[in-house]
């Protein structure tokens, strides 16, 4: 009798597993598909490069706010990485126990949502048609950044950067996707979630960058213009 239920258990295991693998595919994060497209602000060019020593001697002082699109959790993770790319180019980053710290310039940023539409009617035809036809999410939001003076609090520059999201959900559109990305696309065409981070990640942390960078410069060339009268 012992013998008959294992046996029973071990035809029923791989099954079992079947199903579960097959279920966990349909996860939204199995098969989906993110395109990135840079808006306001994220499109325009910059001069330096936010991976080499830009802000060696200055030290900053940021802010992230969080809000009804922001959680706190979000927005504290928004500042570690914020801090990793100033402190990497040489600034030193102040934080909330550096106390009343003098600084050069603070950084101040808060997210908003600008625009989101998905079609409720995809979801079901989707399953129907086991998910051959992508269902499809869009989503825009404005990152505001203003920048200030540390000895004063005066603002300098005050700007938005708006990004745009489309995500596709589906087994046709994610193997369609795949097949380009493994056939015809290099390494900086493909599309895909890690590409999507990349690009993002490399356009706002430059033009945040260079932000800062333009601020530093008007104020040396200002100094510099004081001393020679």
């Amino acid at each position: 009798m012992y013998e008959k239920h294992v046996r029973k258990k071990t035809a029923t295991t791989p099954r079992k597993v079947v199903v579960a693998a097959f279920c966990a595919c349909f996860l939204p994060g199995c098969i989906s598909v993110y395109h990135y497209q840079p808006l306001q602000g994220l499109h325009r060019s910059y001069a330096l490069s936010y991976k080499e020593a830009n802000f060696a001697g200055l030290t900053l002082n940021l802010s992230c706010i969080a809000n009804t699109f922001v959680s706190e959790s979000a927005a504290g993770v928004l500042c570690d990485k914020l801090r990793t790319v100033f402190e990497g180019q040489g600034a030193k980053v102040l934080d909330a126990e550096s106390g009343d710290a003098a600084f050069d310039y603070g950084l101040e940023f808060e997210a908003t949502q600008t625009y989101h539409h998905q079609n409720a009617w995809m979801w079901p035809v989707s399953i129907l048609l086991f998910t051959l036809f992508p269902v499809e999410q869009e989503y825009a939001f404005k990152q505001t950044v203003t920048l200030t003076r540390g000895s004063d609090g005066s603002p300098l520059r005050r700007e938005s950067f708006e990004a745009r999201f489309l995500w596709f959900w589906g087994a046709g559109y994610w193997g369609l996707n795949k097949l380009f990305n493994v056939t015809v696309r290099n390494d900086s065409e493909k599309v895909d979630d890690a590409s999507m981070r990349r690009d993002f990640s490399r356009d706002f942390y430059s033009q945040v960058s260079q932000l800062v960078y333009n601020a530093r410069t008007r104020d040396a060339f200002r100094n510099a213009k004081v001393e020679a009268q």
